[in-house]
Parts: C-alpha cells; sequence; structure tokens
C-alpha cells in the first residue's frame, strides 16, 4: 500500500481525516477513515468493502449502509478507524452475482470472503 492523498473531510457522521491509498498489488485505491489520535491506545478498526447497492441505493436486502454508517458514528466518538476497501462490491463477489444472491436468496450476508488488502493496508498504520 502506498499513500496517495490526505484530506480532512466533513460528513453527517463527523469531520474525519481520509487517507487515500494505493494497493501496489491489484492497482486498487482504498480509503482509510480516521478519527482521533491513533496512538493513543488500541483504537477501534473496521475493514469495510464497498457496497454501491448498500450504500448509495439503501438496499434493503443488504446490511452494509447501516454497519458503515454504525462504524463511522462509533469511531467519531471513540476515535479510530475504517479502512473503506474498494473494489469488493458484496464482499468480492462482484455485483452481477450480487444481483443474483439477492434475488434467489434473500442476501449477501453468508457469502463473504477474506479481504487480503485489507490485512496489508492495517500493516500502513
Amino acid at each position: 500500500m502506498s499513500l496517495r492523498a490526505e484530506a480532512q473531510v466533513p460528513t453527517a457522521h463527523g469531520s474525519f481525516r481520509f487517507l487515500a491509498y494505493k494497493d501496489r498489488i491489484t492497482g486498487t485505491d482504498h480509503i482509510a477513515v480516521v478519527s482521533g489520535d491513533l496512538s493513543d491506545q488500541a483504537p477501534l478498526v473496521r475493514v469495510h468493502s464497498e457496497c454501491l447497492t448498500g450504500e448509495a441505493f439503501g438496499s434493503l436486502k443488504c446490511e452494509c449502509g447501516p454497519q458503515l454508517d454504525s462504524a463511522l458514528d462509533a469511531i467519531e466518538k471513540e476515535g479510530g478507524i475504517v479502512i473503506y476497501m474498494r473494489g469488493h462490491e458484496g464482499r468480492g463477489i462482484g455485483l452481477a452475482m450480487v444481483r443474483h444472491l439477492v434475488h434467489a436468496n434473500g442476501g449477501t450476508v453468508r457469502y463473504a470472503r477474506p479481504v487480503g488488502a485489507g490485512a496489508r493496508f492495517i500493516l500502513t498504520f
């Protein structure tokens, strides 16, 4: 991972420091959303996979939007970091497969895959 940009960003959840990283292996851009001083104690950490259907469109068959909102509220209150992994729609299964699973099986929860880049990302802090 390599740091590409940093900015203070006001949001509906509070004002956060956004750090944009590029994964040197995949070329994918990811974002670290930081609140507070991470060196004081063991901070709260959430590794969150990008989810267009749940976050942007508020799909009622996906819990990703509310999970992200909850994580942002928690780090705003207690300090911590949300690592936002891009390119992992539906936990890495892809947008087309998400559509199929939502209609055929009622959701994506049980189809989670590990996010290996998340581990590489955490090592940058």
